[in-house]
Parts: C-alpha cells; sequence; structure tokens
C-alpha cells in the first residue's frame, strides 16, 4: 500500500507541473490583430477573449513586441463582450520594413498567455498596395495600346 502512495503522489506532482495544468486556467487569447496605417502610423486593433471569472480576474497587461523592441501596456479593467472579449488598440509609431511583430496578453491570476498572435507587419497598407498596382496596370495598358497604335 506504502509503494502505491508514493506512486500517486509523484503522479499528482508531474501533473500539477504539467502544461495542461495551463490550459485548464483560464489564461488570455489573443483572437486577432488587425494591422492599418493612419497618416505614417502602424495602428494594431488587438482582440482579446479571456473569461472573467470574478470581478478580481482580468487582463492587466498587453505585450507587443516588434524584435528586440518590446511594449507593454498597461490597461485597466476592459468590459466584456458578450463572447468575452475586448478591443485594444496600440499605436506603433511609425514601422519601416517588415518586421514580424508578437503579441500576448497578462492576466492577473494565470500569467501571460503563450503567445497567440504573430504576423508581419507589411510597410505597405493592403490599400496603398492596391492603388499602386492598378496605376501600374493602366500605364502599362496606356503604353501598350499607344505602341500598337503608331504601329498601325
Amino acid at each position: 500500500m506504502n509503494k502505491l502512495s508514493v506512486l500517486l503522489l509523484v503522479i499528482v506532482t508531474m501533473l500539477a507541473y504539467h502544461p495542461i495544468i495551463q490550459v485548464l486556467a483560464d489564461i488570455p487569447e489573443i483572437r486577432s490583430v488587425n494591422v492599418y496605417n493612419v497618416n505614417g502610423n502602424t495602428i494594431l486593433n488587438i482582440t482579446v477573449y479571456h473569461s472573467q471569472e470574478a470581478t478580481f480576474h482580468l487582463v492587466d497587461t498587453i505585450r507587443v513586441s516588434f524584435g528586440t523592441n518590446t511594449t507593454d501596456l498597461s490597461i485597466g479593467v476592459q468590459s466584456l463582450a458578450p463572447d468575452s472579449t475586448f478591443r485594444i488598440t496600440y499605436n506603433a509609431g511609425p514601422i519601416t520594413g517588415t518586421p514580424t511583430a508578437t503579441v500576448q496578453a497578462r492576466c492577473n491570476l494565470h500569467s501571460w498567455s503563450t503567445v497567440n498572435w504573430s504576423g508581419q507587419i507589411p510597410e505597405y497598407t493592403l490599400l496603398l498596395l492596391l492603388i499602386t498596382l492598378t496605376l501600374i496596370t493602366a500605364l502599362t495598358t496606356f503604353l501598350a495600346r499607344k505602341k500598337s497604335a503608331s504601329h498601325d
């Protein structure tokens, strides 16, 4: 009987330190990050999921990292939508190139989430890229027609 007790104690101890326990805790999750550009500044709209089990159980910090540049955003109590989500807007300022960004959220009881979101921040917005491609296509078409008309 003594060996069985020791074996059970070892199993329970291993389970207590196993990552599956973290799954059972209500750790915040970054559901989405929408990136856009306003007047040369890169803006991130971050949607966070977190089930508030009690009024004292909440997300208190959002961490945004661009390579070695990390910013911790201390946030106040957020109103949760019916689906236990809220949105934070972060102005990263002017960003050059296409760096990879990561976003995490911290629960005051269960600590940091894993990196739920990682993505490349575009130097050019989709709208700017679309306008540029449209202008290039129009110019190419115009020049091709002009060249074709001069050969007739």
